[in-house]
């Protein structure tokens, strides 16, 4: 009875989920966002405009720290910031090769280095440009990769995989650290975002993401079509997770990255985050599409 109690449940859900995904229903729950995309993208430059056709054309793109802001300097803070919080470093709970650097359900404090750079206008634009509508802001972490032995099979996110919060999400990896094929890269299977030519290969089952079979995607997907996303501390990912991707199988050097999600109003994922008090206070002074990002 249980059983069929669940299995009821997942068809229900996929049902609901399906119908929310259609896009002139998706749009629709959006309608809010979209109104504030269009009135806030006239101030999008060219490298924001770049970097979402990039993600439309591969589900990917690449930048780093000092391109996205120039001048800025913004990378040895982070990475102070990062050394300071290593003393607090706990193991995740489910990802025993994660070191995180913070703990979940934080209460967000907008003067953060990475929460700051996170929210700021050039990021939101990109992510906005390339959703069509504004994004939320919903979760943010700070992670150490461990070291594996080679022979240790690879589990969970270090495997394919399709992140299920949204049929058309983003995120953005900061690398803190130089990052080459032995350091836990981010892979990503170019056109398997939304629209890609290979969206439906082992796609979402909503509200669930998807693990295809080991090796599958090996032995389907042209090399060429696998992207690695090597680079030096500094470099910025922004991807479509709802396309498959996987990243953390260290085998020779942590890595030490900074991850941002961001999905849309359609989703019914909530915040994994704790407003301020102060809250309201904090955000009137800021640009709408940051208010918006954090709108509870």
């Amino acid at each position: 009875m249980i059983n069929l109690i669940i299995r009821l449940k997942e068809t229900f859900l996929y049902i609901f989920y399906t119908i929310i995904w259609i896009e002139p229903i998706w749009f629709f729950l959006n309608k809010k966002g979209r109104r504030i995309f269009l009135k806030e993208r006239l101030k999008f430059g060219l490298l924001e405009k770049r970097i979402a056709e990039d993600i439309k054309h591969d589900g990917v793109a690449v930048t780093h720290i000092d391109e996205l802001f120039p001048g800025k300097n913004f990378l040895p803070e982070l990475q102070k910031f990062s050394h300071e919080a290593r003393n607090k470093a706990e193991v995740n709970r489910k990802k025993k090769f994660l070191l995180d650097l913070w703990g979940p359900n934080q209460v967000i404090d907008l003067e953060q280095p990475f929460v700051k750079l996170s929210l700021e206008d050039r990021v939101l634009g990109a992510i906005s440009e390339y959703l069509g509508v504004c994004p939320k802001f919903y979760y943010y972490l700070l992670n150490v990769a461990l070291v594996v032995p080679e022979w240790e099979r690879a589990v969970q996110s270090q495997k394919w995989h399709r992140d299920p919060e949204d049929k058309k999400m983003c995120k953005t990896f900061i690398y803190l650290n130089d990052v080459d094929e032995s350091t836990g890269p981010f892979f990503y299977i170019k056109g398997s975002q939304h629209g890609g030519k290979w969206r439906n290969f082992y796609p979402q089952r909503p509200p669930h993401g998807v693990y295809p079979p080991e090796g599958i995607v090996e032995k389907t997907i042209p090399p060429n079509e696998i992207f690695t996303a090597t680079g030096r501390a500094g470099t910025i990912i922004f991807c479509d997770t709802s396309g498959l991707h996987k990243g953390g199988y260290a085998t020779k050097k942590e890595r030490i990255m900074f991850t941002a999600g961001f999905i849309t109003k359609a989703s019914s994922w909530k915040a994994q985050y704790r407003y301020p008090s102060n809250f309201t206070e904090l955000v009137s002074p800021k640009s709408d599409l940051l208010k918006y990002a954090l709108e509870p």
